[in-house]
């Protein structure tokens, strides 16, 4: 998707909805003669039903631009893993989304500079009441990444804001 108003204007032009309107507002000047006048008890009421359509429109192709948004949740805050997971790297709590179910199996990777690098696996633990939701990070992966699940244990925000979470596992690891 380009932007929020160039889908719009696709949507209109899609559901004719701008010629349609045109159609009716020329119907409706043409039968007015250079003599007549229009009261606003008839105005009015066709301008306000007018402007109620457009909001509706509007506000519905921004819910609806947003819900087509799949944009992966943002990590909110790392902990230490509760204690009935002792092997466990790290327990994550992330922004409410769409994409994540209970049991769904996660990649965390590191971004640094434009590369993300995996470095482990786990699972939704639960999604709370709130829309969040926790991953326990079961498998840690790569060389070297203790200072990272350090950093992220202590809820280090510059290390945290560097995890992706995504709703998928590579290939490799399945096999």
């Amino acid at each position: 998707m380009k932007s929020f108003f160039s889908e719009l204007w696709r949507s209109l032009l899609r559901a004719i909805a701008l010629p349609i309107l045109a159609l009716l507002i020329s119907v409706f000047s043409f039968n007015l003669s250079r003599t007549d006048n229009v009261t606003l008890g008839v105005l009015f009421p066709f301008a306000i039903v007018t402007l109620v359509l457009l909001c509706a429109l509007i506000d519905l192709s921004i819910r609806m631009f947003n819900k087509a948004q799949k944009r992966l949740p943002k990590v909110v805050q790392g902990r230490s893993p509760p204690s009935q997971f002792p092997n466990a790297a790290a327990l994550l709590l992330l922004e409410h989304s769409d994409l994540f179910g209970h049991e769904t199996v996660v990649s965390i990777f590191y971004r640094s500079d434009d590369f993300e690098e995996f470095i482990g696996l786990g699972y939704v633990l639960t999604i709370q009441e709130n829309g969040l939701i926790q991953v326990v990070v079961n498998r840690s992966l790569g060389e070297n990444r203790d200072q990272v699940w350090a950093s992220v244990r202590a809820n280090d925000a510059n290390c945290v804001r560097r995890l992706l979470v995504k709703p998928s596992f590579p290939r490799t690891i399945g096999e």
